[in-house]
């Protein structure tokens, strides 16, 4: 074949048929180091509660009852899906700032409802799922033998393939009129365009085109057997393929069960095994000597490496295809994220793995080392960082702690508008106007945190709930066209913290070296043009709204010296800018959300200003969810005209980006 990649199913099956036929749960974390063996380049992961341990049906995701849950995947949302096999019955729906709900199934085993609501559908121990590209969710409905899909647009739930018939026909045909024995996966290749499922009973992987509904076998005979190295695939027998997954290239992977082995199709349709001595054990190293212990599913990461679930070993393990070799990469430890066989593992775009901790009825999260995304969209570039220290190839001198929006270029200006060690839309203070230590009224900068990236001009960061203020919270950071970054900002306090009753939240911006130091904004009543600047860092620093008049109350000692001292103006219109090296940086927000803008002259040092802003919640309630938008335009000046002049078109721009009314 040629170096180009292509599909490993089109329309028609001649081309298969012919080639391949720690105080609170919701926080607690545990660093472990891997079995390195000789690999070097394996680091220390952590492991995070995702989901599961508490008793609510609704709501916050480790707050939540899961059970017996297995297979998971992800929506282009940022959304996350959970199968529950026996006993549990349902599919569960974590959104992005990590709310759990019920979108699929009573809780009950049967076989009903196709065609009406997925909430109204009994199904019958189902194994895995798999979301396909128009974010519709496939689910192998296992001891059904069958596979039914949910609509996303309607929500409804539909018969997919198999007939409820146990059996195997239909090759060559539709999907909806074949005959399936105990489908236990079902995975895409990675252009979508095919899903294909683990036939566990006739021991065979079929794959289904989506365009054409046709079903294919692509490995197996039906014959019980260990395949023969560089035997074709279709005339090959199969001890028990448990589970099927897709590499980049269109390499197939099949883990067996009870033959304890790893098998890969390669795309001239001939079949090897690639890793596992094909006996019970635990032992990594050199792959084919490898020992797995009822492995039950797998899937491939961004490396295009394997990551196995070697359930009966209560660990996760990972084949590294280049290096031929086995390492164990979770499990296996003493402490809280001891596993309990272990089902599904997922990773997602940000090359997160999650993993179902199946007897212990929860999800965890494998956070690993990358610490920063690159988002572009028009003439942006962004990187979004977390609170972890950053490379020096990425950004030079960055310090942790200063998360956020890290780095910010514009086609007309390559240069970083903020100072190379911090940050912009840093979220920096938490706060109730008590007198607290540094790193109380800091702890969004040194309480764990995660990156996750969701596209190519999206991401967003989590941080659990904080060790001493109990806020979980996440910022999800978008460009959008015409130079306009939006950040979402959500946030639940998780107990009661606070001593008044409010809770100060406070963002900063520290910029590099502009020419003026100073913002402007329109000021109230008169619509006037306003140059803040103000003499010394904490000294007539924040401006109101025209119609902010709260009352917040605070020691007279409170060391956050920006929040509480006013200047005598106030903005007319929520949005303000300054300018930078030929461009605007224009901050826009909703007037509902009444923030306060802040600025020092010397925030990020000599010469460099924060540009901040402040959201108050009065009268928080635990468990409440707390919103906050906000734009960020950045744009180049119009061409010889001074900050003054410019200032009407600056307006103008400001204005069409800004939030309706």
């Amino acid at each position: 074949m040629s170096g180009a990649k292509q599909p490993l199913l089109g329309s028609s099956s001649k081309w298969l048929h012919a080639n391949y036929a720690p105080h609170m749960r919701s926080i607690a974390s545990f660093v472990f180091c891997a079995f390195l063996m000789t690999m070097a380049s394996v680091r220390a992961q952590t492991l995070m509660l995702f989901a599961g341990g508490g008793t609510e049906v609704n709501g916050s995701a480790t707050n939540c009852h899961v059970y017996n849950q297995f297979g998971i995947d992800f929506d282009l949302a940022g959304n996350t899906y959970i199968a529950e096999m026996a006993g549990g019955e349902r599919v569960l729906k974590i959104n992005s700032v990590g709310q759990l709900s019920v979108v699929a199934g009573t809780g009950e085993k049967g076989d009903s409802s196709d065609g009406g609501p997925a909430g109204e559908a009994r199904f019958n121990g189902m194994d895995s799922l798999a979301v396909g590209p128009d974010g519709d969710i496939f689910l192998a409905d296992t001891w059904n033998d069958r596979i039914r899909r949910i609509d996303a647009k309607s929500g409804h739930v539909f018969a997919f393939a198999g007939t409820r018939k146990r059996g195997f026909s239909g090759d060559g045909g539709q999907a909806r009129d074949a005959e399936f024995g105990n489908v236990y996966c079902v995975a895409f290749d990675s252009a979508q365009e095919n899903l294909f499922v683990a036939d566990l009973d006739n021991r065979r992987i079929r794959a289904i085109n989506l365009k054409s509904g046709i079903v294919t076998t692509v490995a197996g005979n039906g014959q019980r057997g260990v395949p023969f190295n560089g035997a074709k695939a279709t005339e090959s027998p199969l001890v028990d393929p448990r589970a099927v997954a897709v590499d980049s290239k269109g390499g197939l992977y099949i883990l067996e069960r009870s033959g304890h082995a790893l098998r890969k199709v390669e795309r001239d349709g001939t079949i090897r095994t690639v890793a596992g001595a094909g006996k019970k054990g635990n032992a990594d190293g050199d792959a084919l000597k490898a020992e797995f212990n009822e492995p039950k599913h797998l899937c491939i990461d961004a490396n295009d490496d394997v990551i196995i679930a070697d359930t009966d070993n209560h660990v996760i393990r990972k084949f590294l295809p280049k290096e031929n070799k086995v390492l164990r990469i979770a499990g296996a430890d003493s402490g809280p994220f001891k596993l309990n066989q272990p089902h599904g593992v997922k990773v997602d775009k940000s090359g997160v793995l999650y993993i179902a901790d199946s007897l212990n009825n929860r999800v965890l999260k494998v956070v690993g080392e990358r610490h920063y995304a690159v988002l572009r969209c028009g003439p942006l570039e962004a990187v979004i960082v977390d609170n972890a220290a950053i490379d020096d190839a990425v950004l030079p001198g960055h310090r942790a702690g200063y998360h956020g929006l890290a780095s910010l270029k514009h086609t007309r200006q390559q240069r970083n508008i903020f100072v190379p060690a911090y940050a912009g839309l840093n979220f920096e203070h938490i706060h109730d106007g008590t007198t607290q230590p540094h790193e109380i009224l800091f702890e969004p900068r040194f309480a764990p945190m995660e990156l996750h990236a969701i596209d190519d001009h999206t991401a967003e960061l989590h941080q659990p709930p904080t060790p001493h203020w109990g806020m979980e919270s996440w910022m999800r950071y978008e460009l959008l066209d015409n130079g306009v970054i939006e950040m979402k900002f959500a946030c639940v306090p998780r107990r009661v913290s606070w001593r008044n009753n409010y809770l100060g939240l406070f963002w900063a911006n520290y910029i590099d070296q502009p020419e003026s130091l100073d913002i402007h904004f329109l000021a109230a009543p008169e619509n006037n043009w306003i140059r803040g600047v103000t003499p010394s860092h904490g000294v007539l620093a924040t401006h109101l709204s025209k119609n902010d008049h709260r009352e917040f109350p605070h020691d007279a000692d409170f060391p956050l010296s920006l929040v509480f001292n006013f200047s005598k103006y106030r903005y007319a219109e929520p949005w303000y800018f300054g300018a930078c090296r030929g461009m605007a940086f224009v901050q826009l927000f909703r007037g509902e959300d009444q923030i306060r803008l802040s600025q020092s002259p010397s925030g990020g040092g000599s010469g460099n200003p924060a540009w901040d802003f402040q959201h108050f919640i009065s009268e928080p309630k635990v468990g409440q969810r707390y919103d906050l938008a906000m734009r960020a335009l950045y744009i180049a000046l119009p061409e010889g005209k001074s900050v003054e002049e410019s200032r009407q078109e600056i307006a103008k721009r400001s204005r069409s980006a800004a939030f309706a009314e």
